[in-house]
């Protein structure tokens, strides 16, 4: 009621304030509404009419801050523009928060405001942050850059520093009333937890997708948590727009629906013909000599583009509408959609080529036969074609980046149909057990996909020879996505065929070919002119090495009869790059990873007389390394309060990685003396003593560390944990 008062003494001829002052108070009222719907969404059902007050006190609001509202003119102000872009943020982020189908009086006029924001801020420059929630975060390790080469936020696996600085340096400046206005709107507190049976990388890949219902309002559709705003208020806008435009894409007709891509499409062709009518050698030395050239890899609008066709996709109910039904190339906007993704796929941008293979997986997903006129043949056709280089446009001169970027946006492509179709059956069989009915499509599951065929367009790229043909990151894609087709077509829990025999042998081959061959330094003429490519994607290279090492771990038993030293020729692989891995926050991920899952399968493990690494004894193997990850990356002990010690070294998702990788070799080791050696209590104390103490207390310059005696109190310490 206090809401309702309030905005009708805020409508035009009954204020009696000015607009300013009108406009400061309703954006602190639907902060308030915003942060009543995400805490307390419970109270939509224990509060009689609370749904149909707040739709009807949306709908009141709405007017005032649209297009020709009250508040239109305060955009002309810089203050007043900021806060009229956090009043609309609001607004959306209201709507987000709402049940799917609670405001059909209003879907239209909202759809259209998204719409046009979204073009809007795409022309003004302003890029989304959704954009990294959106895609898998399994593919994210093929974005690794070296420290010294990164470009963007999250290239360096969760170096808070670097990306701090890198973030500084290419966002905007957030005000104070920008701040104020998100401050309670932000999630402290992770609803996330660790379950019982979780290794790491499916605790890493399940955290923060878990898509929590708040209410079984909420259960209807596909609807979907927002994610926590932004401090720009240009930013949040265009992050709220974005999901209430995917939110109620589903309810338009299909003329909309088709406009409304149609519109995407435009905004993107248009930028790019804009940036090309806009080179002017004498402007590009300049900007050059004085070092503000954007990275290649920056592409607002095209980023904005995938992130609203990604959420689309994403939003509607595609498994349900589609179940069992033979489809064949889809509604208009769907086949605009298409050659959109298709046109962003040869992306310099490694984000942009994951938006785009994800949105390529989910529209191929729908195909359910064999039919050739299928949405899903159709696009299989169209990635050989972008693979090939013939629906590629570029510049002769970079012809030959430009199809590398093309070869690796396909083979992830291809990787991701396969996940979305496993995805897609998991989650008919789920709807199966709930609805205790039996699921008549299983003679149809082997031609969901064709796998084999899409192994043998990946294994090309494996087995490249010539140098002048290979790319490292066309070999780091393909890698990555010949480990995604294996996890996700062949099980764990059933004896292998032979061909299946065949694959997994074909991998291994692949991982220790690669690892001789491609992972060296850049030499002759072959490959001047792509030494960038070969330092910055070295550490992406490393990463998916480790990581189909680590997928292949399971099915190592069947080759022993082929190969019974696969297993320890992977350790001495994986311990060589981690000692050669410049402490890369990723490749120690990777590393710790890999070591878990092997410390599963010791059996695999056997003495080789023929080595002159030892390989058999996990434990010494591993320690090393693992000491390594969990040591402080400062030497002192007490540190000076004013300085910040933490640099690349030691992110927190890497040493907990670590931590955890220690707990599961001690949990299968025989004995206590395999487990701990090396000092593994000592380091574990001075982790802890790194992560809760010192520098972790608020008030830790009033207290003193171990001293002198610490060296003391850590032999103590191990002596009890042994």
């Amino acid at each position: 009621r206090f809401w309702q008062n309030s905005s009708l003494n805020m409508l035009p001829g009954v204020s009696k304030f000015s607009t300013s002052h009108d406009l400061l108070w309703v954006e602190t009222m639907l902060s308030s509404v915003v942060s009543f719907l995400k805490f307390s969404p419970d109270l939509l059902l224990a509060v009689p009419d609370a749904l149909t007050r707040l739709t009807a006190l949306l709908e009141k609001v709405f007017p005032l801050i649209s297009s020709g509202g009250r508040f239109e003119r305060e955009g002309n102000d810089p203050v007043g523009s900021a806060r009229l872009s956090s009043t609309r943020s609001s607004v959306m982020e209201a709507y987000s928060w709402l049940p799917p189908g609670s405001f059909p009086l209003s879907a239209d006029r909202i759809f259209s405001f998204a719409a046009a924001q979204i073009q809007d801020l795409s022309a003004n420059d302003v890029l989304c942050s959704i954009l990294d929630g959106l895609v898998s975060r399994e593919d994210r390790l093929i974005e690794a850059h070296s420290i010294e080469r990164a470009v963007g936020p999250g290239q360096v696996g969760g170096s808070v520093t670097l990306d701090n600085n890198i973030s500084i340096r290419s966002s905007d400046i957030v005000h104070q009333n920008e701040r104020e206005a998100v401050l309670h709107l932000l999630a402290w507190r992770k609803k996330f937890r660790m379950r019982f049976h979780d290794d790491i990388l499916s605790l890493y890949l399940r955290e923060g997708v878990e898509n929590s219902i708040p209410t079984p309002l909420h259960e209807v559709g596909t609807w979907r948590v927002p994610l926590n705003p932004t401090g720009t208020s240009k930013v949040r806008l265009l992050d709220s727009s974005i999901h209430v435009f995917a939110a109620t894409f589903g309810l338009q007709d299909g003329h909309t629906q088709s406009e409304a891509v149609k519109m995407l499409e435009n905004l993107y062709l248009l930028t790019q013909t804009e940036k090309s009518n806009r080179f002017n050698v004498s402007t590009s030395l300049i900007s050059e000599s004085q070092g503000k050239v954007k990275p290649q890899e920056e592409d607002v609008p095209a980023s904005n583009v995938i992130a609203s066709v990604l959420a689309c996709l994403q939003a509607l109910p595609l498994h349900e509408s589609t179940y069992d039904t033979l489809i064949d190339r889809g509604p208009p906007w769907m086949e605009r959609a298409t050659s959109l993704l298709l046109r962003l796929l040869p992306s310099p941008s490694g984000i942009i080529r994951r938006g785009a293979a994800e949105g390529l997986s989910l529209l191929a997903t729908l195909g359910v036969s064999e039919d050739a006129h299928t949405l899903q043949s159709t696009i299989l056709h169209s990635l050989d074609e972008v693979m090939k280089g013939s629906n590629v446009m570029a510049n002769p001169k970079n012809h030959v980046e430009t199809l590398a970027f093309a070869k690796a946006g396909t083979l992830l492509a291809l990787a991701c149909i396969q996940r979305a179709a496993k995805r897609m059956k998991k989650n008919e069989e789920e709807r199966a057990i709930a609805r205790s009915v039996s699921r008549e499509s299983d003679k149809n599951e082997t031609d969901r996909t064709p796998v084999m065929i899409m192994m043998t367009r990946v294994l090309p790229s494996l087995a490249t020879q010539n140098p002048e043909g290979d790319s490292l990151l066309a070999r780091t894609y393909a890698l990555h996505s010949f480990g995604v087709l294996i996890s996700n077509s062949i099980s764990t829990d059933t004896a292998l065929t032979p061909d299946q025999v065949q694959i997994i042998w074909k991998a291994a081959e692949a991982v220790e070919s690669s690892f001789l061959g491609a992972w060296s330094a850049v030499v002759s003429d072959n490959c001047r002119g792509r030494e960038r490519e070969k330092f910055a994607s070295g550490p992406a290279f490393l990463a998916v090495l480790l990581r189909l090492m680590t997928t292949l771990l399971p099915w190592l038993r069947e080759l022993k009869s082929l190969d019974r030293w696969v297993a320890s020729r992977f350790s001495c692989i994986a311990s060589t790059i981690l000692e050669y891995s410049s402490n890369h926050p990723v490749i120690l991920f990777e590393g710790s990873v890999f070591f878990e899952r092997l410390s599963a399968h010791r059996d695999l493990i056997t003495p080789n007389s023929c080595s002159v690494v030892t390989t058999h004894n996990l434990s010494a193997t591993a320690t090393p390394f693992l000491i390594s990850v969990l040591q402080p990356p400062y030497p002192n002990v007490v540190a000076d309060s004013e300085l910040d010690f933490s640099n690349c070294q030691g992110p927190i998702d890497a040493q907990r990685s670590a931590i955890l990788c220690m707990k599961e070799m001690c949990a299968s080791s025989k004995s206590p003396d395999d487990a701990f050696t090396f000092g593994v209590g000592k380091a574990l104390f001075s982790f802890l003593h790194d992560r809760i103490g010192r520098r972790r207390f608020q008030h830790f310059s009033d207290f003193r560390s171990l001293g002198e005696d610490h060296r003391n109190l850590f032999n103590v310490s191990t002596f009890c944990l042994r």
